[in-house]
């Protein structure tokens, strides 16, 4: 890398997928997953702001009509789910198409892992 050059900034956005759920009656639905990793020194406004707000919010835009079953986001490193949480709704009150396309869904949360794969918490996200 040239030292001259300008450090990119953290992604915390590791994944963005998409899924079709079936249910026991062959009922098919959407499902938008975002996994996220935070840096040691993590600020979860900052990047519900800038980053996983605005992804989720284009993504929904771009799917047109398509309702959303589940919108699950992911979350590994020191942000707990709650953290997350708070900083998620304060950014939907700053964007209103976002809190309608979560409102839209039926189950939106966020849950909070280690690396080893334990779940260490989780919080809806539902304004």
């Amino acid at each position: 890398m040239n030292p001259t050059e300008p450090t990119p900034e953290y992604t915390v956005i590791v994944d963005i997928s998409h899924d079709i759920l079936e249910d026991d009656e062959g009922n098919e639905s959407q499902a938008l997953f975002v996994a996220c990793t935070f840096p040691d020194e993590a600020d979860a406004v900052k990047y519900v702001a800038e980053e996983v707000g605005p992804a989720v919010r284009i993504d929904r835009f771009l799917a047109g009509s398509t309702p959303l079953a589940l919108l699950l986001i992911t979350i590994i490193g020191p942000v707990s789910a709650e953290d997350f949480r708070a900083a998620w709704l304060a950014y939907c009150q700053t964007d209103p198409l976002l809190a309608a396309y979560v409102q839209a869904t039926e189950q939106a949360v966020v849950v909070w892992g280690n690396e080893q794969g334990e779940t260490l918490g989780q919080a809806d996200l539902k304004v």
